[in-house]
């Protein structure tokens, strides 16, 4: 009887385990992979803007699909990533990854890009060369192509855009935007029937049905209804050929289980445990995406460059406020004129109304960059500053612009006492200065990047051609992150 109560359990644990593996999938790229072999489209969701751990989830992707190319478990010799990008970026982006020279997409954006969105560009390269690596390898007759789309249908520079109230905008937003990208993106497919596609783009457009697309407030609920890129292209080109992954960080899916250590994890719409006790965050609803994948670690904050500390940013940001000074009637024309104005107040500490004074005042007091923010005496001002402000609404908000540039997330309390604050930023302070200088070995002219890198070679011991290794040793370093 005892042997048989253990035979008995002992296939119930197997059951158990094989039902498991069945539900949660470990190597969420190679099952990506796998299913692109029959599929055309995988829409793998880009879970935080700018942020480094959805980056570093694609780059994991595509070069997974690399390796098992090279090890004969993949057929797939064609394929396309299309980015939350329009054709004009695109083009700049393929012209920094075939060339190295990064200086016409950044004379486009800057100040408005994150450090993080640099490193992917850097990182995209590097499987470029990866795959020239392999085609050198390979016979003419299995040739790998990896090519790099941008569907956007406009930027955000254009006039339709910069120019629209912010009805119009959201309208366009709902209405057309999805369409738009869906187009072309079928297009590129039916002009390159053997490509295969991963589309990276933010969770929201990965959604399969119809849903309110707008939360403003501007528009009406019924106004705010549409569908998203998910939804046209499984129109399409059919439900089956098309498979959308949403991905969600550990900490914020409703999984709380430690069951799968440090592992990251795929699992099926229809078998994720919170289908019948819906979370109210709609990205995680079963019902608007095929699958999740759930990625274990700390989600850190991306860096935007407007808080780096070079001559270039604060150039590109009178370059901004004088062009976008004549559309602050536009919402987006009015956004992207205040971000370059913040950008000047918060590196310059003055504040005038309009641009001509910022450029006699630029004139007069040239900007210290890099050498600044590692005086001792910028240190002292930002601690007077920071401290006066505790047990305020107004620290709260200072607090955000530490954390941009550089400060671990996780500190800085209104109920915090001086001498807790001065502890907290003698503690911080190396990893800002760490962080700003690999922002400046990115974006400064030829002088500051020469003082960036001496700089970060000094402090770390290790010296890289190339800013986007530095990130991510940063991010070992002081978070112990492995992407």
């Amino acid at each position: 009887m005892r042997y048989r109560n253990f035979i008995v359990c002992f296939t119930i644990i197997v059951s158990l385990s094989c039902h498991q593996s069945k539900i949660y999938i470990e190597d969420p790229e190679v099952h990506i992979v796998r299913e692109l072999s029959k599929k055309r489209i995988v829409m793998l969701g880009d879970f935080a803007h700018g942020f480094p751990l959805p980056y570093q989830s694609l780059v994991k992707t595509v070069s997974t699909w690399l390796t098992m190319v090279e090890k004969g478990e993949s057929e797939i010799m064609n394929m396309a990533l299309f980015l939350e990008e329009d054709k004009q970026i695109n083009n700049l982006i393929k012209q920094y990854i075939k060339t190295g020279d990064i200086d016409p997409f950044l004379d486009l954006v800057l100040p408005n890009i994150s450090i993080e969105r640099l490193e992917f560009y850097s990182d995209l390269r590097n499987i470029s060369k990866r795959v020239d690596t392999l085609n050198n390898k390979f016979p003419p007759s299995k040739q790998i192509v990896f090519d790099i789309q941008g569907p956007e249908a406009m930027n955000i520079f254009d006039p339709k855009i910069i120019d629209s109230s912010e009805r119009a905008s959201r309208l366009f937003f709902v209405n057309q935007r999805d369409s738009l990208i869906s187009s072309n993106i079928i297009s590129y497919l039916n002009e390159y029937p053997s490509f295969k596609a991963i589309i990276f783009y933010g969770a929201g457009h990965l959604k399969i049905k119809t849903v309110r697309k707008d939360y403003s407030g501007v528009l009406t609920p019924e106004e705010s209804k549409g569908m998203f890129l998910g939804g046209y292209l499984k129109q399409a080109l059919g439900s089956d050929q098309v498979f959308t992954i949403n991905q969600v960080a550990r900490s914020r899916s409703p999984l709380k289980s430690e069951q799968f250590g440090s592992s990251d994890f795929f699992i099926n719409a229809e078998d994720v445990p919170w289908k019948d006790s819906p979370p109210n965050d709609d990205n995680l609803l079963p019902d608007y995406y095929d699958a999740f994948i759930i990625r274990n670690g700390f989600v850190i904050n991306h860096h935007p460059l407007q808080y780096i500390f070079s001559n270039r940013i604060i150039q590109a940001s009178l370059k901004r406020l004088e062009l976008f000074e004549s559309h602050k009637n536009g919402a987006s024309g009015k956004n992207l004129y205040q971000i370059a104005l913040n950008t000047l107040k918060f590196h310059c500490d003055t504040s005038f109304s309009t641009t001509e004074q910022w450029k006699t005042w630029r004139q007069r007091y040239p900007f210290k960059g890099l050498e600044l923010l590692r005086s001792e005496n910028y240190k002292k001002q930002i601690f007077e500053k920071s401290s006066q402000l505790i047990g305020t609404k107004e620290f709260l908000k200072f607090i955000d612009d530490l954390i941009s540039l550089g400060f671990d997330p996780r500190i800085g309390s209104p109920t915090m006492s001086r001498e807790e604050w001065q502890r907290d930023l003698d503690k911080m302070w190396p990893q800002i200065v760490f962080l700003n200088a690999i922002g400046v070995y990115f974006v400064g002219d030829s002088t500051e990047k020469e003082n960036a890198k001496n700089y970060l070679v000094e402090a770390s011991g290790i010296n890289y051609d190339d800013p986007a290794p530095y990130l991510k040793l940063w991010r070992k370093k002081f978070y112990d992150l492995n992407y």
